[in-house]
Parts: structure tokens; sequence; C-alpha cells
């Protein structure tokens, strides 16, 4: 793990076991059961405590932990051919979870938290929106936005509904903006960040109120594949991870959306996959 400031100054973190009886996990994992493997996507209810773990198996499946005691409640496993999940997301007031898969044509399920069951039916994206790996929730429109790891990339707006969600529009980006691994949002600015796993790495900025415009800051030479994304609206930063050895941090600002500072983590601290 690595820690840093709201200014971008990479801080000491402690390992693991140095957390203290304070920290839910007290320095210990977590194995779930057989079957619920590769762990891709990890949406967390922090009101409710509850952190959801998207499972890439056949069917798919999602793992339900209490973070108080770091411990396994509860696994909801899909229907057939709802397989490997790679993105969650939650709704604002933690009643819906959202959770995609990576298949030919994609597909979104939507779960109720409360008794943690699937909801209404099944949505399955056009022909060509195949392969969903990052998906956003919006609580100013209220929308869904699904990426499709292909190249350019699409993303892929959706309606939740009152039981079954609905697919509203897409958007296709420009060409070698490519496998939108990770998104971050900022609602109240109405945009969307999507970080494209490509050399160099690329984020495109998408305006929600028409879902079509769009800006692309590409990073300099070797700041490739973008990973995750986090945004510190206060703070006026975006940070960007790349699945690079060793790992890279990309410090954005927002006002002008530009690259302001790199961070190269130290040897063996290889390949970021998410960020938060």
């Amino acid at each position: 793990l690595e820690r840093y400031s709201a200014e971008g100054v990479r801080r000491p973190c402690p390992e693991l076991s140095d957390w203290g009886t304070s920290n839910a996990a007290t320095g210990a994992g977590l194995t779930l059961e057989a079957g619920e493997g590769n762990g891709f996507a990890v949406a967390i209810a922090p009101v409710a405590g509850y952190a959801y773990i998207g499972v890439g198996s056949t069917p798919g499946a999602v793992v339900k932990v209490r973070m108080s005691d770091f411990t396994r409640v509860a696994v909801l496993t899909l229907a057939t051919g709802e397989n490997n999940v790679q993105a969650l997301a939650i709704d604002d007031s933690e009643t819906f979870l959202y959770v995609t898969t990576y298949t030919t044509p994609a597909k979104v399920v939507k779960v109720r938290l409360s008794d943690f069951t699937k909801v209404g039916s099944t949505l399955t994206l056009d022909t060509g929106e195949n392969s969903a790996v990052s998906a956003a929730w919006d609580s100013v429109t209220a929308h869904l936005y699904v990426g499709c790891y292909l190249s350019p990339a699409q993303i892929v707006k959706v309606a939740p509904g009152t039981t079954t969600p609905t697919r509203v529009a897409v958007k296709t980006f420009a060409a070698g903006e490519n496998n939108p691994y990770t998104m971050a949002l900022d609602s109240a600015a109405g945009y969307l960040y999507v970080g494209c796993f490509t050399t160099a790495g690329k984020i495109v900025r998408l305006t929600l109120s028409d879902f079509t415009t769009t800006s692309t800051l590409t990073f300099a030479g070797g700041e490739n594949s973008v990973r995750g994304l986090d945004i510190d609206v206060t703070g006026g930063y975006l940070y960007a991870a790349l699945f690079l050895s060793p790992i890279k941090v990309v410090q954005v600002r927002l006002s002008d959306f530009t690259e302001l500072d790199v961070e190269t983590l130290s040897g063996g601290e290889n390949e970021a996959r998410f960020l938060t």
C-alpha cells in the first residue's frame, strides 16, 4: 500500500501487520471460499459497513464482506451467462448495487442491498458493446455509466429503472482512446473522467450534460496503462495509478486538466490495479 497527501506528496505507509487492532483487518487477510477466486472489482457501502467483491467466475458472483470484523457474510451467484464480474457500482443511497459482466455483449444486473437479491431482469447491452470493465454511478443525473473494453472505448449510459435497468445511449471515443479500465466522477462539475489502458496513458474527460463533448489528456512517454483513478474534488486533483513496474502515480490538476506531477514507487511495488 502507498499513501499520499492531498497535495500529492508521498507519505510513509505502514505494513498491514502494523495497523493494530483498531483496523478492521487487524493485519490479517480474508480468504474467500472455493470458486470465489479472481476478485476483479470492489465496491464499498460505507454507511452500511459492507464491501462487495466481484468475482470473475462462470457464472459470475458477488461476495458480501462485513468491514467491522472483515468477515465473509454471503455470496450472490448470478444466472447462467452472467459471467466474469469486473466492475461494480453502488448508488448514493446504498439501495442498489449494479453488477456488470465481461461478456459479449456486456450485461448489467441490479441487486437490492437490503436483502442482497437480484431485482428485475438483466439488461443486455447492444451488439458490439462488449466486455464491461468499469462502472460509475452519478448522483446528479441518477444514471450508471459502463465502460466497455474496446478499441476505441465505448461508454454506455444506463438508467436505473424501477426494477430493470435500461440502456439510454453510448459514447464512442476517438481512435486511440482505448480500453477504459477505470472511471472517476466529478458530479458537481458534471464530468466523467475515464482512464485508458494505452501507451501512453490517457484520461478522457466526458461532459455528462450532453454526453458528447470530450477533452483528452495524454501522459508523457513511459506513463502508460492507466489502471486506477480517484478524485479529490475539494483539493482539485485527480490521481491516476499506472500498471507499470514499478507503479507510477500521476497527479492531474482539475482546474485546467493538466498533468502536474508524477511519483514513481519503489522497486517491487508493481502493477497497480486499484486506487482509492
